[in-house]
């Protein structure tokens, strides 16, 4: 595939060069402190379909909130059940999500904790009041009653959380599973470091929301794989699916997912384009110098059609 280049990318890299990336039978357990029952219990991700739980954009409003944070502001957001677009079992312990800061009028920092507990010395997203759309990946336990809470320092905000997975209890006396890959983290999971098993297949979620004042212009991002991918990646094995019917001719018909199920073979990443957002808000897309941990993605946005986002398979050969 062909690289998009524009020396006005390097925004969208700084941007979303901490873009969320789900592991699928990749991940061990994880230990999360549910608040009432007093001590730590081990917890099992279960990954879904990517959901947005909320937008407090107005435009765009998504669940209990249609507008942003104010400064030293401290939101409730319910997560047990359905709000917004997601549906989250009373079971669930934490939820694996990406968190989006949007219109921004201050530096500022966002903070994203359980809803029963104080509030933490810590942050988890930055940005000033130039920045554009800024995400990251934040992991966070829930409230004895399946809440979070987001504080914002200064400034007013709106902010957008997406869903792509929730930890539950590992099931108790239940057998063993083989241990996976250990890395430098230990046994939480691989670290970049780690070759993905042949076989394996990860997936991911990346969004992106460009300037809606900017005139038409291409960004660069970064994708990141949880391991190594055996082997480089090159433009030949990193392609979008064949459904994708805009001005994108490099695409792949071995790439048989969908967005909601994303899917790749043996050696391959296939991009898949969410048709309700995608589709006539991008008109190309392209794939630039990629290595065995990650690879880039350019978009080229129109001036009010630049809201993006895509699910991705690799499967390890």
């Amino acid at each position: 595939m062909k690289k998009i280049t524009n020396p006005r990318s390097t925004r969208a890299r700084l941007a979303l060069g901490g873009a969320l990336t789900l592991a699928i039978g990749l991940g061990g357990a994880l230990t999360l402190a549910h608040a009432d029952a007093g001590a730590s219990q081990p917890s099992s991700l279960v990954s879904i379909t990517p959901c947005r739980l909320v937008d407090t954009r107005a435009d765009q409003s998504v669940g209990m909130r249609s507008s942003p944070l104010a400064a030293a502001e401290t939101a409730d957001f319910a997560v047990w059940g359905t709000n917004g677009n997601c549906t989250i079992p009373a079971t669930a312990t934490g939820i694996v999500s990406n968190v989006t800061a949007v219109n921004g009028t201050a530096g500022s920092f966002l903070t994203v904790y359980p809803g029963d507990a104080a509030q933490p010395l810590s942050s988890n997203l930055n940005w000033t009041a130039k920045s554009p759309a800024t995400p990251n990946l934040v992991t966070v336990g829930l409230s004895a009653t399946g809440g979070i809470k987001a504080f914002n320092h200064d400034g007013n905000v709106d902010v957008i959380i997406d869903i792509v997975g929730y930890y539950q209890p590992s099931a108790a006396g239940g057998a063993g599973g083989a241990s996976g890959p250990q890395g430098p983290q230990g046994p939480q999971g691989p670290a970049s470091y780690d070759k993905i098993p042949s076989g394996k297949t990860v997936v991911g979620f990346e969004a992106y929301d460009a300037d809606a004042t900017a005139p038409s212009e291409s960004h660069n991002f970064i994708v990141h794989l949880p391991g190594k991918a055996g082997v480089n990646l090159t433009d030949a094995t990193v392609n979008f699916a064949n459904t994708f019917t805009t001005n994108t001719p490099e695409n792949d018909v071995t790439c048989t997912g969908t967005y909601a199920a994303p899917t790749a073979p043996a050696g391959k990443v296939c991009l898949y384009l969410n048709p309700k957002l995608s589709l006539n808000k991008v008109f190309g897309f392209g794939v630039s110098v990629l290595k065995d941990t990650a690879f880039d993605v350019a978009v080229n946005t129109n001036l009010g059609e630049n809201y993006v986002d895509m699910t991705w398979a690799y499967t390890a050969p």
